[in-house]
């Protein structure tokens, strides 16, 4: 009895050689195993659950990633050595090519001696492979089309289709009966290569319960709550994030990685909101965050996230431009550098010993700068209030631009 696609490819490759057999795709997923040693029952597969770590010796053993390489580069059967630390034993690797060119996935058969019939037998499995990959793009195609439409269902203005989503999103294996996160991954610069596939591997090796597509340059990942499982808070996944980020580092060397994450969606309707704000924390932590983490969730950047909503964005360049105009037109006609002491001097709780040791000038000159910047605008740096309005003005500038505070021809 033999499973279908590359499962029963690799079945009847056992049953043809004597031997176990591995597939895995291009991002070392498993896709079918099969033993000699256990024919008729079902082959042995990764457990599933939640992983603390994305771990894949292809790429961080530089023995393993070397024959990985050579693969990858010849298109050619690699011998790959019994490895003890693994506890793997001595294969041949095929790599799996479509088109010529196009490297989809390996097969491993753990057999060393695969010379006359059963080199053309593995050969024959290898042509059945590509085959199969090739009928599964196919068919990846027409659920792409599928997926678009369900994506602009859920995230339109339309009413009274919740029902009709509901069904469809199960077909396409998402419960929007269920509490999910909605995160929005961007992969720039990753060189054509397929990020859907890898963010699929990714989570799969992970155990997480997730459902990638793809949306117009970005990647919508959804990660359910499944029942038994119990609630994801903000900080697990934000863990799990975390984990997939740095797994994406490995799998798109290169690549620009961007994760934005909107709120956890527990009716239909807050999948529209969701992803507005996924894609606007991703927006506002490039133009406004010093830190090197990947991960913006829209809740967590506090105050800005609510001052940038849509409609506000006149109302807020008009309130920076009132406050910090005057500053800003000063320092561009007389070449000083008022708007960065001031900031400094806000950022440093209004310490002038800390302020002036960070801009490598005398406390009295801070001052000086200070007692002009104050004469140039109405800043008070004594009022609470006004302090906090100079440190609003500010981060609205970081998100749309100082430029915003020249004055208006």
């Amino acid at each position: 009895m033999t499973g279908q696609g590359c499962q029963g490819v690799a079945d009847l490759l056992v049953r043809d050689l004597g031997v176990d057999v591995l597939v895995e795709d291009r991002f070392f997923r498993v896709l079918a195993r099969a033993s000699a040693k256990n024919p008729n029952g079902p082959p042995a597969r990764d457990s599933k659950g939640h992983k603390d770590e994305y771990r894949k010796p292809q790429y961080e053993d530089p023995e393993i990633a070397k024959f990985v390489q050579l693969a990858w580069t010849t298109k050619r059967p690699v011998l790959m050595p019994k490895l003890p630390a693994y506890d793997v034993e001595a294969r041949v690797i095929f790599p799996i090519v479509v088109g010529g060119e196009k490297l989809k996935g390996y097969l491993h058969v753990f057999e060393t001696n695969l010379i006359g019939e059963k080199h053309q037998i593995a050969q024959a499995a290898l042509g059945a492979l590509a085959v199969e990959i090739v009928i599964e793009n196919k068919q990846a195609r027409l659920v792409e089309e599928i997926k678009k439409g369900f994506l602009l269902g859920l995230f339109s203005e339309e009413k009274d289709q919740d029902a009709h989503l509901v069904e469809e999103g199960r077909l396409l294996g998402i419960d929007l009966t269920r509490p999910s996160w909605l995160v929005v991954v961007e992969a720039e610069d990753s060189n054509g290569t397929d990020v859907e596939v890898a963010l699929k591997s990714i989570i799969s090796d992970l155990g997480i319960n997730g459902s990638v597509m793809p949306l117009m340059n970005c990647y919508v990942l959804f990660v359910e709550e499944r029942q038994g499982n119990g609630e994801i808070d903000w900080a697990e996944l934000n863990q799990r994030l975390e984990i997939i980020s740095a797994a994406l580092e490995k799998t798109l060397p290169g690549a620009e990685i961007s994760i934005g994450v909107g709120r956890k969606c527990l009716k239909i309707r807050d999948y529209k909101a969701a992803l507005r704000e996924a894609q606007k924390a991703i927006t506002t932590k490039k133009l406004v965050s010093k830190d090197q983490k990947r991960i913006a969730g829209y809740y967590s950047l506090g105050l800005l996230a609510l001052l940038t909503q849509p409609g506000n964005e006149r109302l807020l360049v008009d309130f920076a431009r009132q406050l910090l105009g005057p500053l800003y037109e000063y320092d561009r006609a007389n070449n000083t550098r008022l708007m960065e002491t001031v900031r400094c001097y806000l950022q440093h709780r209004c310490c002038v010993q800390s302020a002036a040791a960070e801009l490598f000038i005398h406390p009295n000159t801070l001052r000086y700068r200070l007692d002009r910047a104050a004469k140039t605008t109405s800043l008070e740096f004594l009022n609470p209030d006004r302090r906090l309005e100079m440190e609003l003005a500010f981060k609205v500038c970081d998100y749309f631009g100082f430029e915003v505070l020249a004055a208006e021809d």
